[in-house]
């Protein structure tokens, strides 16, 4: 029942990117002088993982496979179960707070202020917060990165954008393991 109800709000999140802001910004330029003005809209986030994997719409995705996973896993699973026991709530707290971690930790705009967050600090020091007392086991970080690694399979991401977040995840190992 936990894991349908967890498949569900994952998939409840498809409609967020709609709601969220766009990802260019838009620029009248007045050409030096001319009266001439020209539009120029720009991509701030253009050549990044967020950009090149499809954005808001590509990080929900990846998001929905990557908690789909996750759920299936039953090396995993368990610690994400006894967590979201107390109450529904923090089902979606945590499908929507590891969304706005991907969106941030692939170089979109940083959207991220789940448990932990501080304005300034880092992820990693959030990482550290989020997990304390969790007691996470190489093994089972190593279980969830595998998770990981399919879910961006299955997106389908281009070799250069699965390493870099793959690299940036495992460089999160330290904060989470044995918190």
């Amino acid at each position: 029942m936990k894991k349908a109800k967890l498949i569900l709000i994952g998939s409840a999140l498809l409609v967020l990117p709609f709601f969220l802001v766009n990802c260019t910004k838009t620029n009248t330029v007045t050409e030096p002088g001319t009266n001439t003005t020209t539009t120029v809209t720009a991509n701030p986030y253009a050549g990044s993982i967020f950009s090149n994997e499809g954005s808001f719409a590509g990080i929900d995705s990846l998001n929905t496979h990557f908690v789909a996973n996750v759920v299936a896993d039953n090396n995993i699973n368990g610690i994400f179960v006894a967590a979201f026991a107390s109450s529904t709530n923090n089902e979606y707290n945590f499908i929507s707070s590891l969304y706005n971690f991907f969106v941030t930790a692939t170089g979109g705009p940083n959207i991220y202020d789940g448990p932990g967050y501080q304005p300034g600090n880092s992820l990693s020091t959030s990482m550290k917060t989020v997990h304390h007392g969790m007691n996470i086991t190489q093994s089972q970080f190593n279980s969830l990165a595998g998770d990981l690694a399919n879910a961006i399979h299955t997106c389908k991401w281009s070799k250069a954008d699965s390493v870099g977040l793959m690299g940036a995840a495992a460089g999160l190992a330290p904060d989470v393991i044995g918190q």
